[in-house]
């Protein structure tokens, strides 16, 4: 999976039963200060490199950022303002020092241009790079693996609908364009594209949508091969991203549509099945999708930007979604980014919207104690497993001091040195007000061959992806292998499915 996915100290409840009459917490708004006319992208990212996610925006006379000042406060930033304006922008490491930098473009002037920073947070005058009509989306990744990072971008109009990219010949000179596709169906523009490995030969591949009823997938040799054409479900697609959604090693993707929600699953060599995620018939047509563990029971749901609410569709394995409203926000303009922006361990989303003029992040509540308090209890530690293997054992105790009760599934999963978690044991709990549960305690045998290192082992109880219920969680530690018998004793990640065992008290 990609990078989204962050392992902490506590990881977050998965409940496939609903709580009876237990209230949810609801994700809160938060308005960035300053007015922000016709706001257009916006990337949560870490500007000022002091450890926490800052927000980047872009509108059609400013460009901003909001430095996180802890405990949810961010300060208001202006870099530059002015036409042309900043309807795309790309923010990240162009000349490899270290800090943040920007590619921006606008639909009403003929070129893109870059911005370096000169390590303060302030940044050069802005480079040309080339003419260019009304360029949709740009982006930079190192695609042709030389060391220095290209740029791509899609043109919507004027003689460039299609899509093209420049060639970093170094030194931060770049190519003039050179055309990937511009045969589009229909001439509908063109809608946000990804990139990734699709074939597993080091390189990155695009995967581009047309806005009518066709994806197209391209591979890179050398330079951008037309490949795969993929229509649709006859509604326009408007946006893609690429990860490894079954985690088996292979990049998937998924488009974004109205109505009928769905993801390519790679099964090599260009090909690819259709796995159904869902249909949420209310609403026309999808802006946005992020791919991405949002739980953290590890396995990759999906969020969706509508224009107006963001649906997320939680995983539930075995190709099972369910879809729960996010927020709705009106005004919104099909942009948003997704980061842990508080530093609370759980993920919350920004977007940006047209009316009103600002860009807001929704904090997610979902850590929010609710009156049920969860606690493991190891009874074997100091909980080291020494290199032959061992029982690791633990106790679970669950009060709950609401006046509504209910029941719910709790899981316990384990995130190895590896971040591959094991869902080891799971049942389902009636917890009603007031009355102490003590779960029988468990013991999960962790075998020789399991890697060596630092093991997280999580509790969990709740709902996703709006509530919480309680979690706790604690390491402990496999002892490496002896040296004559690690390569014979190691088996692939798959098979990291250990024995659990329940003791009654």
């Amino acid at each position: 999976m990609k990078a989204h996915r962050i392992l902490v100290p506590a990881s977050f409840a998965l409940c496939l039963v609903f709580l009876a009459n237990v209230a949810t917490a609801q994700p809160t708004p938060h308005v960035l200060p300053g007015e922000l006319i016709f706001s257009q992208e916006v990337i949560a990212v870490d500007m000022d490199q002091d450890e926490d996610i800052d927000i980047l925006a872009s509108s059609v006379d400013d460009l901003v950022w909001w430095e996180n000042l802890g405990e949810g406060e961010f300060s208001y930033h202006l870099i530059a303002n002015g036409d042309p304006g900043f309807d795309v922008l790309w923010a990240g490491d162009l000349d490899s020092d270290g800090d943040i930098d920007m590619i921006t473009g606008s639909l009403y002037d003929l070129g893109l241009t870059f911005r370096l920073n000169n390590g303060d947070q302030t940044f050069s005058p802005s480079y040309p790079i080339s003419p260019f009509n009304y360029p949709i989306q740009v982006n930079a990744a190192d695609v042709d693996n030389d060391g220095d990072m290209d740029l791509f971008s899609s043109g919507g109009g004027n003689g460039n609908t299609g899509v093209y990219w420049w060639e970093n010949l170094g030194d931060l000179e770049f190519s003039d364009p050179m055309v990937i596709y511009t045969t589009f169906s229909g001439d509908q523009g063109i809608g946000r594209f990804d990139l990734g490995d699709l074939d597993n030969d080091g390189d990155l591949d695009m995967v581009w949508p047309d806005r009518d009823v066709y994806t197209y997938v391209f591979e890179f040799n050398g330079g951008f091969q037309p490949g795969i054409t993929y229509f649709g479900n006859y509604y326009p697609v408007y946006g893609v991203d690429i990860d490894d959604i079954n985690d088996d090693g292979k990049n998937d993707f998924v488009a974004v549509q109205g109505h009928y929600q769905s993801f390519q699953r790679n099964i090599g060599n260009f090909e690819y099945e259709v796995v159904d995620i869902g249909d949420i018939s209310s609403f026309y047509s999808g802006l946005n999708v992020e791919s991405m563990d949002f739980d953290r029971d590890g396995d990759t749901d999906f969020i969706y930007l509508y224009d107006g609410p963001i649906i997320v569709f939680e995983n539930t394995g075995n190709d099972q979604f369910v879809d729960t409203e996010f927020c709705s926000q009106s005004g919104i303009t099909g942009y948003m980014d997704i980061a842990d922006l508080d530093e609370d361990g759980d993920v919350d989303i920004v977007v940006s919207t047209d009316n009103p003029h600002t860009v807001t992040w929704w904090e997610n509540d979902r850590v929010t104690n609710v009156g049920v308090s969860i606690t493991l209890s190891p009874f074997n530690s100091p909980t080291v497993i020494p290199e032959i293997g061992g029982w690791l054992g633990y106790s679970v105790d669950i009060t709950n001091t609401l006046n509504q009760g209910g029941t719910c599934r709790g899981r316990v999963a384990v995130y190895g040195p590896g971040d591959s978690p094991n869902l080891f044991f799971e049942r389902a709990v009636n917890i009603q007000p007031g009355i102490p549960i003590g779960i029988d305690q468990i013991a999960h045998y962790v075998p020789a061959w399991a890697p060596p290192g630092e093991y997280l082992l999580v509790a969990r109880l709740g709902f996703v992806p709006n509530t919480i219920i309680a979690e706790d969680a604690f390491y402990f530690i496999k002892e490496p292998f002896p040296l004559d018998q690690t390569a014979t004793m190691m088996v692939p990640p798959d098979s990291l499915q250990l024995r659990t065992r329940i003791l009654r008290k």
